[in-house]
């Protein structure tokens, strides 16, 4: 799951960052995957980091544009993001992937927005 971490903080601050001639990937829809666990969902990712981040990346979109926020264009919070999401699956492995993302934006985004003093 570390490697997930990584790789969700790398991507999230460059989603357009892939070569020129690579092709898109297909993201899932919302309605595919907003049902699974964290684990259900890294098994039906075929345990696939990038799979199962296209996940990650349709849920994060859907509740960044339903409260109408973006997400920082900054490493750090990618970062953060990517580590509290594979805090939150180890912790609960059951429990929705969504709801590890929602968790996991909340905490980064009061994170970057509000810095520890």
């Amino acid at each position: 799951m570390k490697l997930i971490a990584l790789t969700l903080s790398l991507a999230l601050l460059s989603p357009f960052a892939a070569a020129k001639d690579a092709k898109p990937a297909t993201l899932p829809s919302l309605q595919d995957v907003a049902h699974l666990s964290c684990t259900e969902m890294w098994l039906e990712s075929g345990k696939s980091v990038d799979k199962f981040f296209h996940a990650v990346e349709t849920m994060a979109g859907y509740l960044l544009q339903s409260r109408d926020e973006t997400f920082p264009d900054q490493l750090e919070a990618g970062k953060q993001f990517g580590e509290r999401i594979d805090v939150a699956c180890r912790k609960a492995p059951d429990q929705l992937l969504i709801s590890a993302v929602d968790i996991a934006l909340r905490e980064t985004l009061a994170t970057i927005k509000t810095p520890a003093k």
